[in-house]
């Protein structure tokens, strides 16, 4: 999983160690398409992060500046004001924060979908070959050689753009299917531990 971050966090709060890679099963709620794809996976961390901390940390400079289009969902993320009550349910829950942040950027990927099918076959095929290799887009010797850095910089910015734009369209039915889809998590919880007793005995009916 992604060691570069979005977020400036403490040792004690990476990755390894809070052992998100155990939850392996929640990741593969991700669209199938989409599953072994090394952005996807670190957008959904970096909102991961976003619900799971109670205080938002810093932007780390170094790594928004190279993932633009992963900052601008991000931050699409954090600005939507309806998002920001289901913290509480989520500081601290690893798995609660997880689903929800998979959930939210399922509905990101649905409308990444519609926005790519307006863009020509070439402009697709560029940000699919180098969306997993940004850290060789800047190299020294790929900046003389090539002016395609800048190419798939204002490609995957405009993209950004007008996927936003369309989340935008859509806030509200993306905000009550996310609401909904919190509730009936809460209610299967409950209803999991309903009917135990403590510590171990059933409760009779």
């Amino acid at each position: 999983m992604t060691n570069e971050l979005m977020f400036i966090i403490k040792e004690e709060e990476t990755v390894e160690k809070i052992g998100l890679q155990e939850f392996e099963v929640i990741f593969h709620m991700i669209r199938p398409e989409f599953l072994d794809n090394e952005f996807v996976i670190s957008c959904v961390i970096d909102i991961f992060y976003y619900f799971y901390l109670e205080e938002v940390p810093l932007f780390n400079e170094k790594e928004t500046e190279i993932y633009i289009a992963r900052k601008n969902y991000l931050e699409w993320v954090m600005q939507t004001e309806e998002f920001k009550p289901i913290k509480k349910h989520t500081v601290n829950k690893k798995d609660k924060s997880l689903l929800v942040s998979v959930h939210i950027y399922n509905a990101l990927l649905d409308t990444y979908l519609k926005v790519i099918k307006q863009y020509p076959k070439e402009d697709i095929q560029l940000i699919h070959r180098f969306t997993g290799y940004k850290s060789n887009l800047f190299s020294a010797s790929f900046l003389q050689d090539t002016d395609y850095p800048q190419k798939y910089l204002a490609l995957e910015l405009d993209i950004a753009k007008n996927v936003i734009r369309c989340l935008e369209e859509e806030r509200e039915t993306i905000i009550r299917e996310v609401g909904h889809f919190l509730e009936a998590l809460m209610q299967h919880e409950t209803d999991l531990f309903a009917n135990i007793a403590v510590p171990f005995g059933m409760k009779s009916e």
